[in-house]
């Protein structure tokens, strides 16, 4: 694990969909907070790891197995 404050750890975006995931960097970005922005599933569940302090996930992407796919994921990360 990264030796990162809370306030370091970065912000997961993944709204691939309009414009939704730039106004949300925007907004955490006015908040001095890290931002990565994700386009696809595969890359968003390729980011989900310890050093993530958090997970923002629009609506629109939670189908067609998204929702399994991220259960498992997160359900494999330590406590």
């Amino acid at each position: 694990m990264t030796d990162l404050s809370s306030g370091e750890l970065p912000v997961l975006v993944f709204a691939p969909f309009g414009k939704d995931a730039s106004l949300i960097e925007r907004v955490l970005r006015q908040s001095a907070l890290t931002v990565h922005t994700l386009p696809t599933t595969q890359e968003f569940e390729a980011a989900i790891c310890e050093d993530a302090g958090a997970a923002i996930v629009t609506e629109e992407v939670l189908q067609n197995g998204t929702i399994s796919a991220l259960a498992r994921k997160l359900s494999a990360q330590p406590p």
